[in-house]
Protein backbone atom coordinates (compact mmCIF):
# COMPACT_ATOMS: atom_id res chain seq x y z
CA UNK A 1 0.00 0.00 0.00
CA UNK A 2 2.70 2.02 0.60
CA UNK A 3 4.30 1.63 -2.58
CA UNK A 4 1.36 2.69 -4.35
CA UNK A 5 1.08 6.15 -1.92
CA UNK A 6 4.54 6.94 -3.37
CA UNK A 7 3.69 6.29 -6.85
CA UNK A 8 0.12 8.06 -7.37
CA UNK A 9 1.47 11.36 -5.48
CA UNK A 10 4.37 12.48 -7.67
CA UNK A 11 1.49 11.76 -10.45
CA UNK A 12 -1.24 13.87 -8.73
CA UNK A 13 1.38 16.59 -8.23
CA UNK A 14 2.38 15.89 -11.57
CA UNK A 15 -1.00 16.34 -13.25
CA UNK A 16 -2.20 19.27 -10.97
CA UNK A 17 0.95 21.22 -13.03
CA UNK A 18 -0.86 20.31 -16.09
CA UNK A 19 -3.98 20.92 -15.45
CA UNK A 20 -2.64 24.09 -14.53
CA UNK A 21 -0.55 24.73 -17.45
CA UNK A 22 -3.23 23.32 -19.75
CA UNK A 23 -5.83 25.98 -17.98
CA UNK A 24 -3.16 29.29 -18.87
CA UNK A 25 -3.11 27.67 -22.24
CA UNK A 26 -6.65 27.91 -22.76
CA UNK A 27 -6.58 31.31 -20.96
CA UNK A 28 -4.24 32.40 -23.54
CA UNK A 29 -5.92 30.58 -26.97
CA UNK A 30 -9.04 32.24 -25.93
CA UNK A 31 -7.61 35.89 -25.47
CA UNK A 32 -6.31 35.36 -29.03
CA UNK A 33 -9.43 34.26 -30.29
CA UNK A 34 -11.20 36.77 -28.88
CA UNK A 35 -8.34 39.00 -30.28
CA UNK A 36 -8.79 37.65 -33.95
CA UNK A 37 -12.75 37.91 -33.26
CA UNK A 38 -12.46 41.81 -32.60
CA UNK A 39 -9.99 42.51 -35.93
CA UNK A 40 -11.78 40.28 -38.07
CA UNK A 41 -15.39 41.90 -37.14
CA UNK A 42 -13.71 45.36 -37.22
CA UNK A 43 -12.13 44.26 -41.11
CA UNK A 44 -15.56 43.14 -41.69
CA UNK A 45 -17.85 45.89 -40.79
CA UNK A 46 -14.87 48.35 -42.35
CA UNK A 47 -15.18 47.01 -45.17
CA UNK A 48 -18.93 46.81 -45.73
CA UNK A 49 -18.78 50.57 -44.81
CA UNK A 50 -16.31 51.47 -47.30
CA UNK A 51 -17.82 48.62 -49.99
CA UNK A 52 -21.45 51.70 -48.96
CA UNK A 53 -19.13 54.54 -49.41
CA UNK A 54 -17.94 53.30 -52.63
CA UNK A 55 -21.92 52.29 -54.03
CA UNK A 56 -23.44 55.83 -52.22
CA UNK A 57 -20.17 57.84 -54.03
CA UNK A 58 -21.14 55.83 -57.31
CA UNK A 59 -24.99 56.61 -57.30
CA UNK A 60 -24.31 60.38 -56.49
CA UNK A 61 -21.92 60.98 -60.04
Amino acid sequence: MEGVDVRVAPAASVLDNAQGLSVTWLSIRRLRRSVAVVIWFGLTIGGYLGYAALISRLFQS
